[in-house]
């Protein structure tokens, strides 16, 4: 620290004889610390001084006069700078008012100058005197003590790998500024941002660094965290603050030191905390032991539904739509000047009055973004935005800096909103388990807790440490071993466990991409990730998050992922070398360019031209728009791409490796043999079946029913129907009957017949359901889940014509994967069965070598190899799906959607290309005539910019008239709904 250095955080203090009773904290303003002796001696104000001061009032008066002043300042140059160019560079011809009014606007400026000045000064004096005078008034001096700053210290040390989904991550450039912003922290590093699913990742020293300071930088860099806000019960915010003796400010700055904590408020005397998505169970324990101390008793959190305010993506598209009101009436202004107004006229005036202030209000989170990446000494795009939007304004071309604004504000909200869209809709791998569980008792493992540095509040002697039960939804993030949670039907299981109570059915589907349930009983071992088809059951949880079963396939899966692909490594070729060559490089040729070639003119009106020219607004939106209109399309039935970039590679497509079972194939179970013993009638089997299964929710009872109404068999009436564990009961004519899986019949003590058994020996199927009447079992049900998709034909056909090959891939049997080729067209020598998911990753891999590969699969099995190819498209409903190593998510029985995105991909990659030449094309063509001197004219240079950009946008909107799903036969009603572009925003 150094002298004169002012805090408004906590105060700890650690002296040398403070061994037994810890560290010290002391809520104060840190005025001055200095070395005496290689100690440092700190001026404090303690907080009931610093409060009661007029210190408090006079300080923080002069404060926001000084931020006041300095935005006074800015406004002031570029007053200046605007009106300095009005009397420089106006015309010879002007008349005397005309120059007495361009005076003016100068003389005006001059003034406000030192003014400004003036202000800063004295608000400089009066902070000083006030903290001479500390020394004397309401401050004490400590001496031989460590002054640790607690906005940089957390009360838990050592080194942790913590991270959270943000909003408004839609391309390596963002990717890359996060990566630089935070590795510049003190106490952060091996920072990683996903651009698939926005996660950002890094290891924080706690005792360097709190995670909600992070979380400050990424907001003030235009990324709040994707995480919902959780309100902590059983206390309040005045109780805690009666009890522990502070204010709300730092009550709030308390909780935000915490370890796990990325924000906290309060509202109406409530007190709500964001928490990290990704966090270890070790501190997840720290956390909760810290906020205990905090609140001073036992407390729990429940999810709060909403947010407050805008984020920082919503605040920029608010800005635009601001900035598109006065559009108009902008270029209304500027047209009537070009027209021949003159300076002293009401349209040249109404300039000033209007399109300034309209540029300052639409352009204030352009401004914030581009002040955070100077500040950090990075040139994004908004730096060079912004550096172009003041060249516009200098050389009076208001309506191309608003058209900038708006465009930009557009361009990134269609962006980021498909990217939303996309990841919301894509839940796989540990985003597919719920963010939440029913936790119904918690565990009463104690923890080994390191000490906390911090002052602890004196807790409530009527506190209770008993054990908490039916707690209610739970963050994952603060489940720990031994907690108990409960899981009802058709609920994802959040955790690997034991079940301890109740059972049920599971759907393995998610990891093998078949749909046959497997029954669930006390003392099994369950899987996070998978679906209970039917329960409840209660969990005894063995592992949540990163540490369960599931986590080693995420992990292959993300390492192929993560891997950089061509174009993203293109994109961030151009991000580093476009923004600098821009600025720079107007600079360079402005002062290498001869006077015979500028004539009269200004030097810095040719950087001034440059920048408006070279401006990359047409080149910022000539991806973003086409594959907005694309991915909204696709979306309309269902097909969800990761953003842009999955376009770009499907559209290089030229082999399609695609697995059977589920993706197609139905993946439904179906009745394939019924066996049964002698003198059993059909009609009677399939009566007694479905009426056993008429009420029942299990996959093969849909089976037996639709059997049933094939063979317009009517269920025949069973009373006492009992739903068991692995069956049904019930009676009929009052004989017992029953049906359920072979293990149950047994248990049941049901005798199967010799002849029965020896049926089921040969029975080909995966699943087998056994029917009983009395004692005896009468016939068994043999299931299996391979009808062919009737969409799959097309689909092949399709990705032929296109000229993409086509392999079969499956786990199942050569034969069966032999059948289902020939009925679908496909040579039956580049069809593969009997493939584990290592031997598909390794064909899929090998394959990828000689071939832009696409990868279609439906379950977790699939999930490396998917991530392996270039394009990995995960086909089923949002259930059944590993959408986290997916790039595309495909209704499941609707396959052939998969040609018919290579299809619009392609048709979009052309108008990309298109819109690339236009762009490039036209830029270049004015650069060169603005350096030839054959152009000095600022309104052609911004007719042909804003042509340009004109064109790209018009040559997007032709996607719009793409038939994405032939099969539909368009009506007069979908016709006129074929293409909106306000759709696409919202």
């Amino acid at each position: 620290m150094s002298d004169s250095d002012y805090h408004d955080d906590f105060l700890f203090l650690e002296e040398d004889n403070q061994i037994n009773s810890g560290p010290t904290i002391i809520p104060k303003k840190v005025e001055k610390v200095r070395k005496e002796n290689d100690v440092e001696v700190a001026i404090i104000v303690t907080e009931e001084d610093f409060e009661n001061s007029n210190y408090v009032n006079f300080s923080l008066f002069f404060d926001k006069i000084t931020v006041i002043s300095l935005k006074l300042l800015i406004f002031t140059i570029l007053c200046s700078a605007i009106s300095y160019y009005d009397l420089v560079y106006s015309q010879s011809d002007r008349n005397y008012m005309e120059g007495i009014s361009t005076i003016y606007y100068a003389w005006a400026a001059i003034y406000l100058l030192p003014l400004t000045i003036i202000l800063y000064l004295i608000s400089f004096v009066i902070n000083s005197v006030n903290k001479n005078n500390l020394n004397e008034k309401g401050s004490s001096e400590i001496i031989d003590s460590k002054v640790v700053d607690s906005s940089l210290s957390s009360s838990l040390g050592g080194i942790w790998n913590v991270g959270w989904e943000v909003f408004g991550i839609d391309c390596p450039d963002c990717a890359l500024k996060i990566t630089k912003s935070l590795n510049s922290l003190k106490g952060i590093d091996n920072t990683e941002v996903s651009i698939t699913t926005a996660l950002v990742t890094f290891e924080i020293d706690l005792e360097l660094q709190t995670i909600s300071k992070v979380n400050k930088v990424l907001c003030d860099l235009g990324y709040a965290p994707n995480s919902k806000w959780w309100e902590v019960v059983d206390t309040s915010a005045s109780k805690t603050i009666e009890k522990s003796n502070l204010n709300e400010n730092i009550l709030l700055k308390r909780i935000d030191v915490q370890p796990g904590v990325l924000e906290s408020r309060i509202e109406d005397d409530d007190i709500f905390i964001r928490i990290p998505t990704k966090i270890c169970e070790e501190l997840t324990k720290e956390f909760q032991k810290s906020m205990d101390e905090v609140f001073g008793k036992k407390t729990s959190i429940k999810p709060k539904g909403g947010e407050w305010g805008l984020r920082p993506d919503q605040k920029q598209l608010l800005d635009g739509l601001i900035g598109l009101v006065f559009l108009p009436i902008v270029y209304l202004i500027q047209f009537f000047v070009a027209k021949g107004g003159t300076i002293d006229s009401l349209e040249y005036h109404l300039q000033y009055l209007i399109a300034l202030p309209a540029i300052i209000i639409s352009s204030k989170q352009l401004r914030k973004k581009s002040f955070e990446s100077i500040k950090r000494l990075q040139l994004s795009f908004e730096v060079l935005i912004s550096m172009a939007i003041l060249g516009a304004m200098l050389l009076h071309a208001w309506f191309e800096a608003l058209l900038i604004i708006v465009l930009i504000a557009l361009a990134n909200n269609l962006e980021n909103s498909a990217i939303r869209k996309a990841r919301d809709s894509m839940q796989g791998g540990l985003n597919r388990i719920p963010h939440e569980a029913r936790l119904v008792k918690k565990s009463t493992e104690v923890s080994k807790i390191i000490k906390i540095k911090s002052f602890k509040p004196s807790l409530d002697s009527n506190t209770s440490l008993n054990k908490i039960n039916n707690l209610g939804m739970t963050p994952i993030g603060l489940l720990n071993r031994g907690d108990q949670i409960e899981i009802r039907t058709g609920e994802i299981i959040p955790v690997d466990g034991n079940i301890i109570s109740g059972e049920g059915l599971v759907n393995k589907s998610a990891l093998t991409g078949e749909a046959l349930p497997i029954s669930l009983n006390k003392g099994d071992f369950i899987e996070a990730g998978l679906i209970l088809t039917r329960g409840p059951i209660v969990v005894e949880t063995t592992a949540t998050g990163t540490n369960t079963r599931l986590s080693e396939l995420i992990d292959t899966t993300k390492q192929y992922q993560e891997l950089p692909t061509r174009l993203h490594s293109i994109l961030e070729l151009f991000t580093n070398m476009w923004v600098p060559l821009v600025l720079f490089g107007s600079i360079f040729i402005a002062l290498v360019i001869p006077e015979s070639i500028i004539g009269d003119g200004s030097r810095i009106k040719i950087i001034l031209l440059l920048w408006v020219t070279a401006c990359p607004c047409a080149l910022l939106i000539c991806a973003p728009i086409p594959h907005s209109i694309s991915i909204s399309m696709a979306s309309n039935k269902g097909v969800i791409a990761k953003g842009g970039d999955v376009l770009e590679r499907i559209a290089k497509v030229n082999l399609a490796l695609l697995d059977k079972t589920g993706t197609l194939t139905e993946g439904r179970p179906q009745i394939t043999q019924i066996v049964s013993t002698k003198g059993s009638k059909m009609k009677t089997i399939i009566g007694i079946s479905s009426g056993l299964e008429l009420s029942s929710n299990h996959p093969y009872a849909s089976a037996i029913i639709d059997k049933s109404n094939e063979e317009n068999i009517q269920p025949y009436k069973i009373q006492n129907l009992i739903d068991g564990e692995g069956g049904i009961t019930g009676k009929y004519n009052g004989e017992n009957v029953a049906i359920g899986n072979l293990n149950w019949i047994k248990k049941q003590g049901y005798k199967i017949p010799k002849e029965l058994l020896e049926k089921l020996e040969h029975i080909e199927a995966t699943g087998i359901s056994i029917l009983t009447k009395g004692t005896n079992a009468i016939a068994a049900f043999g299931f299996a889940s391979d009808t062919l998709n009737p969409n799959s034909t097309k689909l092949i056909t399709n990705l032929y014509k296109q000229d993409i090959k086509v392999e079969l891939l499956s786990g199942d049997n050569q034969e069966s994967v032999n059948k289902t080729a020939n009925d679908l067209g496909i040579p039956v020598n580049i069809c593969r069965g009997d493939l584990t998911p290592e031997e598909k990753v390794n064909w899929v891999e090998q394959r990828s070598t000689t071939h832009i590969t696409l990868m279609a699969g439906d379950g977790f099995n699939d999930a490396a190899a998917m991530a392996k190819a270039d394009v990995g498209i995960s086909v089923g409903n949002k259930e059944q799906l590993n959408l986290d190593s997916a790039d595309v998510m495909i209704p499941s029985e609707r396959p052939d959607l998969i040609s018919s995105l290579c299809e619009l991909s392609r048709k979009t990659r052309n108008i990309v290309i298109q819109n690339l030449v236009i762009s490039i094309s036209l830029t270049l063509l004015l650069v060169f005539s603005v350096i030839s001197g054959k152009n000095d004219q600022l309104w052609l240079n911004v007719l042909a910019h804003e042509f340009s950009v004109l064109l790209v946008i018009l040559n997007a909107m032709r996607l719009g008239y793409y038939q994405f799903d032939k099969t539909e036969n368009l009506t007069n009603e979908n016709k006129s709904n074929k293409f909106n572009i306000f759709s696409i925003i919202s």
